[in-house]
């Protein structure tokens, strides 16, 4: 059967099981599920495959493997494009719901991340881990071509484009492709391109 009928059929069916699991709040325990193809036989389905497929804390898409069967969950949203969390304030949706709060404090100014060294304060604490590196000087992320180090792992990302020539940001207007969103962003502005 062709993988990507059984990934299209995953999805569906990992949905399914997620509304049931939202909805009463435990595992289901049969699963009836029709074959893809009817000329073929049903197989019995045991609790960790679904349409042939392996299901257990690996990605079956980029293999990426997660600690829990719900972060594996979360995880899915990033290949399916499912954003189930809506902002309160504009039409932003998030994928996650910490996202969405972090997102919601542009609206609120909330800033309840404080940094102890300086009075700088941030949404997120993501964001004030990333601002103490400033104080510290810690750089963890190298590149693997040239050695060089960086207190952000998107720095290192937009980094590595100088060595890949990898430009992923392209202009819907002209042909303009950037390897840095800000740059794109500099470019609409400047040409008008929206």
């Amino acid at each position: 059967m062709n993988k990507l009928l059984r990934l299209m059929a995953l999805f569906t069916i990992i949905s399914s099981i997620n509304t049931v699991l939202d909805a009463t709040r435990r595992k289901p325990l049969v699963l009836d599920i029709a074959p893809l193809n009817y000329e073929e036989e049903m197989l019995p389905l045991d609790k960790k495959t679904i349409a042939g497929i392996r299901i257990g804390n690996e990605c079956p898409i980029c293999k990426i493997t997660t600690r829990t069967p719900s972060n594996l969950k979360i995880h899915l949203r990033c290949h399916t494009g499912e954003k189930p969390f809506k902002c309160r304030f504009c039409d932003h949706r998030s994928s996650q719901m910490g996202n969405l709060r972090k997102h919601e404090r542009k609206h609120t100014q909330e800033r309840p991340f404080s940094c102890p060294i300086c009075p700088a304060s941030f949404a997120g604490g993501s964001d004030l881990a990333e601002h103490e590196r400033v104080h510290t000087g810690e750089t963890p992320f190298q590149c693997e071509t040239c050695k060089a180090l960086f207190k952000t792992k998107s720095n290192l990302t937009r980094h590595v484009r100088t060595h890949t020539g990898e430009k992923p940001y392209a202009c819907a207007t002209c042909q303009f492709r950037s390897s840095d969103s800000s740059a794109m962003g500099r470019h609409k502005q400047r040409f008008n391109h929206t």
